[in-house]
């Protein structure tokens, strides 16, 4: 059983009786009551209460009644942490203070974080955050601008984002500039203190900016005190000084009076042009609200010939927008249908002379009479977020969720009604979707939070009873509302993904698969949803077991391999091969295999004793069927050739055979030849030799090589010496007078106990004379690790190192044409298992190893699976032997690895028995946010804990795959790694993405950086007469990307009156029966720039 942590899980079981005293014990401990367990008793149920989860719980648990006992497993999930209540956009003035809260659904002990505009926030005398249980809070002292931007809250896989928004605080003089009186050299200084110090300061003298210069002026603002020190002052110097500080100015009049030097060109009286160009009233600030007008006035000392009134930088032209007047020295610019773009400086320029004044628009104002309400709803719901604002006919309002824009689409809709009331609608609401509603009009906020809870799934599509047939596949479906968290149960006990069981999951449907069919599948099945579940009852139909294709009589030749095959109608069954009556095991000659119902028997290098009945039994039915293995003619592919040779050589007949392991037999004449000193007989596999010692002459004759009915023949002739050739032989005089070489002391039988040296010995009648060493009568020894020669004098030694039982034979020495020979047994010491392998319960992925022990090491061992497969070193399976120590290692072992594993040494065998429990897949490694550059390419990737899983890929809720969208998807899954890359990315392809396995989900996100949308060609600037049609068009860099078509700041949508086109990169506006009152600027505006033109009306 499963379940949460901080929750409480009941164990239940029924006894036959009541009378019993039940033990309930946790991997062998016995629990008492208390807080933490409670312990029940009903009759005859009994159950285990277990309180406050956590994962210390997770384990084995069992009640013992002394006679029987029954056990379960218990696993313990993650605590199912949401959050409960979000954080709300906040609004605040420039050093003010704020704060977000936000509440968990359990308390966790994870810490939290914080972060703003992406960078993380670290507390300290401006930044506080504190929790207290469930809620956490982050308080933001003396907000600045910079502060503005996303206020995200991290803890665990839990986030909560919003917006902060600080608003610049105007700037105040506190203290204006007094006038000040100077006379002729004297230093004058103006000065006023401000409440921003790092405001944009601009000082003006009559309407004219003064710079900062080091002889004259000096400019300099310390804390709030802004000053201006004129230097040297003269009478030029009087006038009307203003302070600008972002917009706000405060002004007075320095005057400069008294003697002063008749050589002063500022005495000079200013002449008629110069009072033509001076202002005798400067123009004054002005501000007004959206949708009125304003009017400038100024005026000169004498009329002025020509005026150019500017807007910043911009010069100004007469129209309905701007009326400009001159009445003799009055100069006046009235603005009508004010915006607020229209703020800015505006400039009379009369030729050498400039009088500047600031313009102001202020928004029109609004007032929210009924503010938004916070609303809770389910997934899939339909909500209405409403408000009222006066005056009724304002129209420049914006919705937004968190700091996005909102539109009317398909799932939400924005509407006006009569009244000054405006509403917000979201259809099909999801999770996502909760965050904080903001209204805006004009310079008023209003703000709701919208919380999205998770609704509750239900089953649209309960399981049905059905009948599997044995050995088949067996599909359960059932349906639910919305994908969630699945868990399937049989006969009450929770089922795991396996070799046999398959849990899958698409969507809002969950799939359970039994393959390979058995009776022990039959019962009840239960699919759970959470609160809800479905059952359905499974019986299997039991299929007859019998050989649906027995086995198949054969006829080969003997060395070619040969596979008997049979089909039994059950899959997996077990089974047994026989020759007649002798068991046959897996090994080198017979290869055993079973693939589902297919068995097989492959005998590889067949011989003729081969041949006969071989019986294949599964369960109580056999099949039979005969093998004969034709044998290969023998013959002789080369014969012997005669031989000559002098008296007192060796030689030796050689001939070869046609296949190996034949006996054969050496005949001289009739006479049947035998080992011994003056015959050695030695064979290696085809090829059989006859050799011939110290010839004399009566060794001549005819000599034959006999197999079955082949045979082959040589004639050997032997000649004398004579005298001139044995004087060629050293000390050849003496021959006749040597005594004949002896054995003096001959080899004896030696019997030793493996693991041990032996020593050989025997001696010559004389000193010098070389001697072979021969084992068996055919193998001449050397020296060399195994076997080391020795003679001295005349004792000759055969030392056999590390004996071993194959070491037993029959050894001779030879010399000459005397030998001795004894025989030497090695007894084997008998071999046991000192430390036996133990059974071993594992889940799947973990590392097995299975230890044993041997009596003696270097002994070889088999390793085997079943008793009959024997295991191979490689990937899978690793063998190590360090001295007596045996070890087995499985890597990354699978449900289907578990079985009884055994551990052979000649006639010794320990086994134990290994359980792989299955574990579902989960994800190592999640997939990370990605950003790619438009008409890239994007790869997400995750690593699954282990190889051949299938996953899906999901886009929000639809499924993924690499035949959709022309090939847009590559999809690839190499051992644990799972890809998919998306080629050619568009900025519609941004959103979150998911790769599924199972019950296990990862998400990443997607971002795009699309190519900004500029303009190729702009809309150029049109007349049309009154009651005819009007075009603007425009060429953009990409097709398809959408523009707003604005009259000054009023989006225009589509109607009688205006008709918007878009043909790959081209966008039109047409206007239907033009009206004086359509003339104007018409703006085309896309995400990344805009473009104007104007529209005249004739």
């Amino acid at each position: 059983m499963s379940g949460e942590e901080e929750g409480k899980l009941c164990l239940q079981c029924e006894t036959s009786k009541e009378t019993v005293t039940p033990v309930w014990r946790k991997d062998g401990t016995v629990l008492a009551s208390s807080d933490k367990y409670e312990l029940l008793k009903f009759g005859k149920s009994l159950a285990l209460i277990i309180h406050s989860l956590s994962k210390d719980d997770a384990d084995h648990y069992s009640c013992d009644l002394g006679t029987s006992q029954t056990k379960a497993k218990v696993t313990v999930h993650d605590l199912h942490i949401t959050i409960a209540q979000r954080m709300k956009t906040a609004s605040v003035l420039e050093g003010e203070s704020c704060s977000f809260e936000c509440v968990l659904s359990h308390d966790v002990i994870d810490e939290p974080s914080w972060t703003l505009n992406g960078q993380l926030v670290v507390s300290n005398s401006r930044f506080q955050s504190v929790n207290k249980g469930r809620k956490y809070k982050m308080t933001i002292r003396d907000a600045t601008l910079t502060d503005a931007g996303d206020v995200v809250f991290f803890i665990k896989d839990l986030s909560c984002r919003t917006m902060l928004f600080v608003r610049e605080k105007p700037v105040h003089v506190f203290r204006d500039m007094m006038n000040v009186k100077a006379t002729p050299g004297e230093d004058a200084e103006l000065s006023c203190e401000i409440t921003k110090p790092e405001a944009f300061i601009r000082w003006l003298k009559n309407g004219h900016q003064i710079r900062h210069s080091p002889h004259k002026y000096e400019i300099n603002v310390e804390d709030h005190l802004v000053r201006l020190v004129i230097t040297n002052t003269c009478i030029r110097d009087s006038g009307e000084y203003c302070c600008e500080a972002d917009g706000i100015a405060t002004r007075a009049k320095l005057e400069v009076r008294g003697k002063c030097s008749t050589q002063d060109i500022y005495l000079t009286p200013p002449t008629l042009a110069e009072l033509q160009h001076m202002f005798a009233r400067e123009l004054r600030e002005a501000q007004a609200e959206e949708k009125s007008k304003v009017t400038l006035e100024c005026e000169t000392r004498l009329p002025a010939k020509r005026v150019t009134w500017l807007k910043g930088m911009a010069e100004l032209r007469a129209g309905k927008k701007y009326v400009m007047k001159q009445k003799g020295v009055v100069l006046s610019l009235t603005i009508s249908c004010l915006e607020k773009g229209d703020t800015d400086v505006y400039t009379c320029d009369v030729g050498t002379m400039q009088s500047r004044a600031l313009v102001t628009v202020h928004g029109q104002k609004v007032l929210i009479m009924d503010e938004l309400e916070d609303v809770e709803c389910l997934e899939n719901d339909t909500v209405m977020f409403r408000c009222r604002i006066c005056p009724s006919d304002y129209v420049g309002v914006k919705w937004y969720l968190d700091e996005t824009l909102l539109y009317t689409n398909k799932l939400n809709e924005i509407q006006v009604v009569p009244g000054g009331y405006h509403s917000l609608t979201f259809k099909q609401l999801a999770r996502k979707d909760s965050g904080t509603i903001s209204f805006e009009a004009g310079d008023k906020r209003s703000y709701a939070s919208l919380l999205v809870r998770e609704r509750r799934p239900t089953i649209t599509k309960t399981l049905e009873d059905c009948e599997a047939i044995e050995g088949g596949s067996l599909v359960l479906v059932c349906m639910t509302s919305k994908p969630c968290h699945i868990l399937w149960y049989k006969d009450g006990c929770l089922m795991w993904s396996s070799s046999r069981y398959y849990v899958s999951r698409s969507g809002n449907e969950a799939r359970l698969t039994i393959r390979e069919v058995s009776n022990s599948d039959a019962g009840v099945y239960e699919c759970s949803a959470g609160s809800v579940s479905t059952k359905a009852v499974v019986n299997v139909k039991a299929i007859p077991a019998e050989f649906t294709q027995p086995l198949q009589s054969m006829e080969v030749k003997e060395g070619e391999d040969v596979t008997l095959w049979c089909e039994f109608s059950l899959p997996g069954v077990a089974f047994h091969w026989r020759r007649g009556l002798e068991n046959l095991r897996a090994g080198e000659r017979y290869l055993m295999k079973q693939k589902k119902s297919l068995i097989s028997l492959t005998i590889t290098g067949p011989k003729p004793e081969d041949s006969g009945d071989y019986t294949c039994q599964c369960r109580d039915h056999r099949t039979t069927a005969t093998l004969t293995v034709h044998a290969i003619p023998i013959s002789f592919k080369q014969q012997l050739k005669n031989v000559q040779a002098e008296e007192g050589n060796s030689f030796t007949l050689r001939c070869e055979l046609s296949k190996p392991g034949v006996p054969v037999e050496w005949k001289k004449g009739e006479e049947l030849l035998r080992i011994g000193v003056k015959f050695q007989i030695r064979k290696r596999e085809t090829i059989s030799e006859l050799q011939i010692w110290k010839a004399v002459p009566e060794d001549s004759g005819v000599y034959s090589c006999q197999c079955a009915d082949q045979k082959t023949t040589a004639t050997v002739k032997i000649s004398g010496r004579n005298f001139l050739s044995l004087i060629t032989f050293s000390r050849a005089a003496d021959l006749s007078r040597t005594l004949p070489v002896t054995f003096k002391q001959k080899l004896r039988n030696v019997q030793v106990e493996e693991g041990n040296n032996l020593v050989l010995h025997c001696e010559l009648s004389k000193p010098g004379v070389p001697v072979e060493w021969i084992m068996g009568g055919e193998e001449l020894l050397n020296n060399g690790e195994k076997f080391q020669i020795k003679q001295r004098e005349l004792v000759n030694e055969l030392k056999i190192l590390d004996t071993k039982p194959e070491d037993s034979n029959i050894y001779t020495c030879v010399c000459g044409n005397v030998e001795t020979t004894a025989g030497v047994t090695v007894t084997a010491i008998p071999i046991t298992f000192k430390q036996k392998l133990r059974n071993l319960q594992t889940e799947e992925g973990n590392t097995i190893s299975l230890h044993c022990e041997l009596s003696k090491s270097g002994v070889p061992v088999e390793w085997r699976l079943g008793g009959e497969m024997i295991l191979q070193n490689g990937d899978k399976y690793q063998m190590k032997q360090r001295g007596l120590a045996l070890e087995l290692v499985i890597r990354e072992p699978l449900p289907e690895d578990s079985g009884v594993y055994s551990c052979v040494c000649r006639d010794q065998k320990t086994k134990a028995t290994v359980k792989v429990i299955a574990v579902p897949a989960t994800f190592r490694v999640g997939l990370k946010n990605q950003e790619a550059q438009e008409k890239g390419s994007v790869t997400l990737r995750c690593e699954l804990s282990k190889s051949g899983v299938p996953v899906e890929w999901w886009r929000g809720e639809t499924e993924l795959s690499q035949d959709l969208l022309g090939g847009k998807y590559q999809i690839k899954l190499e051992a644990r790694i799972a890809e998919m890359t998306i080629t050619n990315v568009q900025p519609e392809d941004m959103g979150k993405y998911s790769c599924v396995t199972g019950d296990q989900k990862t998400t990443a996100a997607v971002k795009v950086q699309a190519f900004p949308v500029t303009f190729k060609r702009q809309p150029q600037n049109t007349m049309i007469k009154e009651g005819d049609s009007g075009e603007f068009w425009c060429e953009l860099s990409k097709p398809g990307a959408p523009v707003d078509w604005r009259k000054g700041r009023v989006i225009l949508k589509s109607g009688d009156k205006y008709e918007m086109k878009q043909e790959g990169r081209i966008t039109k506006l047409l206007i239907h029966d033009v009206e004086e009152s359509d003339a104007g600027k018409y703006t085309c505006k896309t995400k990344d720039a805009q473009s104007t033109a104007e529209l005249t009306v004739k």
